[in-house]
């Protein structure tokens, strides 16, 4: 590669604080499995637990938790209830607070990669906004979730091998310290194993290495990321408690959660652009109109105005960038690299994890923005076709991100009220999947000031990425009757209840090839209810009944049984 310019090299302030302004006014939509790591915290704390492992040192995030668990005393001390509630909220906003100053420390740091690459001042705060509001990350930097701090150790070892081939041959104490950091970053989150090879490649594909040196650093940066593995998870299980080949299976597929997703190649196709832009529930239209849905169909122009646009951005970013790169000898290494990580992690993402979350591929977003950056000089006014894609990109994710409440929210806030004004404080409530307005925002958006004093516990009947989602009565029925075994009561919204899913519940038919909206019917219409809020949208009560008892009872003890019992009902 050759010489870049190197003239103006800049600072990590500018950066730093425009991520900053950022983070300040803006909030996200999702936190995503954050108050999972605060049970996990919580249980540390109290001693008691009930899995087979210890529920700091999960596999996926092996260093997040426990760091969770150092600071929580600081972030309970100094965080006041006037901001956080709970404790387990205290300690998520203590995270959220440490992801921010983070991902400003990430946003220096590509600041000034972007400028000793020769990029302008206003082109480098252009590309340092863009992967700012790149909805997969902003998404989990606003959150307590460990992909920030793993993204901040990736953007490191970046940008000690770029600078490295800038401006003088990189040593192999960088190359060490490359591979230490994204052992690191695998270590906060198993998926960064699969940027070491991008990471590994740019002395020899992006640098002025000879193939035979560029070899050596790529052996030397895989090596050390997989000796800091190989050493952090054999630690990190033996203090989960694994003690045999056995356990360690288990260890790993326990940090899977069961996740096994169907229609691969369809939630790859919007799980790619979700990692610019948020899509919001406006994939499942696409599901909709896709698998032909018969209760909530969706016709073409639909499916254009709300989504598609939408995606088509995105692919265009990536397009754009990607085809304008390859036009020039110093963006074309880049290009390269690219391929290389995006390739690996979409591979793995259908054929291992669920293609279609948002942090699947975030590791591959510095490459991506790294190819317009070292063509940046080279292609003229060209770049600006990329550079208008970002601006659209970060356009589409303003509302998700600046959002104030909306005639939705106003719903769900009388739906909290309604539930509450009849329900017992301990009650359980119940919804279909997690996609339903209510239990999401119950669950996702603890942070907002109007989740002050309440705390509502939720159940879905069904988790739609689970591989067991059909046997969803067996779960079911266990949690009633725990509920019932401690005096509470459980509920269970109207809409649940009706032989056709409101369009509101952002249910799609086929979305889970296992389970159909008649079956869910069909089970919930032979249970009785006793009581209902006077909310239109409101809830039920499982009545305690004896009947109802020997229905669960009998899905409990297994499904031929419980089949047994629940045919009668079914004529």
């Amino acid at each position: 590669m050759k010489q870049l310019s190197a003239e103006w090299p800049g600072g990590v302030v500018p950066g730093a604080l425009l991520l900053g302004a950022l983070f300040l006014i803006a909030s996200s939509p999702y936190i995503g499995d954050s108050m999972v790591y605060m049970s996990s915290v919580e249980q540390y704390r109290s001693g008691k637990w009930d899995g087979p492992f210890h529920p700091l040192w999960e596999f996926g995030h092996l260093l997040w938790r426990p760091l969770a668990a150092l600071l929580a005393p600081l972030f309970l001390k100094i965080i006041p209830d006037s901001v956080a509630w709970t404790g387990p909220v205290k300690i998520a906003y203590g995270l959220m607070i440490l992801n921010i100053i983070i991902g400003m420390c990430t946003g220096g740091i590509l600041y000034n990669l972007w400028t000793r690459m020769g990029v302008s001042r206003s082109g480098a705060v252009l590309l340092t906004l863009a992967f700012g509001w790149a909805n997969g990350y902003l998404m989990y930097t606003l959150s307590a979730s460990a992909y920030a701090t793993g993204m901040l150790l990736e953007v490191i070892a970046i940008w000690l091998l770029v600078t490295g081939e800038i401006e003088r041959p990189s040593t192999g104490v960088r190359y060490g310290y490359a591979g230490l950091l994204m052992g690191l970053a695998a270590l906060m989150w198993f998926p960064y194993i699969l940027a070491v090879p991008a990471v590994a490649a740019i002395p020899w594909l992006g640098g002025r290495r000879t193939p035979s040196m560029g070899i050596r650093s790529f052996i030397l940066i895989g090596l050390v990321s997989a000796v800091v593995i190989g050493i952090g998870l054999s630690i990190g299980g033996w203090l989960a408690g694994v003690r045999s080949p056995g356990q360690a299976v288990a260890w790993f597929e326990a940090a899977r959660h069961g996740v096994q997703q169907d229609n691969r190649l369809m939630r790859a196709a919007t799980g790619i652009p979700r990692m610019l832009v948020d899509l919001a529930r406006d994939g499942v239209h696409l599901k909709r109109y896709v698998l032909k849905d018969p209760y909530n169909t969706v016709s073409k122009w639909e499916i254009l105005r709300v989504v598609v646009w939408k995606m088509a951005v995105a692919y265009a970013c990536i397009a754009s960038i990607v085809l304008i790169a390859f036009r020039s000898s110093r963006g074309r290494p880049f290009v390269w690299l690219y391929v290389i990580c995006f390739g690996i992690y979409l591979f793995f993402a259908i054929a291992l994890f669920e293609p279609s979350g948002s942090e699947r591929l975030i590791p591959s977003l510095p490459f991506l923005l790294l190819c317009l950056a070292a063509a940046w000089n080279d292609v003229g006014k060209l770049k600006w076709i990329p550079a208008a894609c970002l601006i659209g990109m970060i356009l589409i994710n303003v509302p998700s991100y600046l959002s104030t409440w909306s005639a939705a929210d106003r719903r769900i806030r009388e739906q909290v009220a309604d539930f509450r004004q009849v329900a017992g404080p301990n009650d359980l409530l119940v919804s279909v999947t997690f996609s339903e307005p209510l239990p999401f925002w119950i669950e996702q958006r603890v942070f907002h000031p109007a989740h002050q004093g309440i705390s509502i516990a939720t159940y879905q009947l069904l988790e739609l990425m689970s591989a067991k989602i059909a046997e969803w009565h067996e779960p079911f029925a266990r949690r009633v009757l725990l509920q019932w075994s401690r005096g509470s009561d459980v509920w269970i919204g109207k809409s649940a209840l009706q032989p056709r899913p409101a369009p509101e519940l952002n249910w799609a038919e086929g979305d889970a090839s296992a389970v159909r909206w008649s079956d869910i019917h069909k089970f919930l219409s032979t249970l009785e209810f006793d009581r209902e809020s006077p909310h239109p949208y409101g809830f039920r009560r499982i009545a305690r009944s004896e009947a109802n008892r020997r229905i669960f009872e009998a899905f409990a003890e297994g499904m031929k049984a419980a089949t047994r019992a629940a045919s009668p009902k079914h004529d």
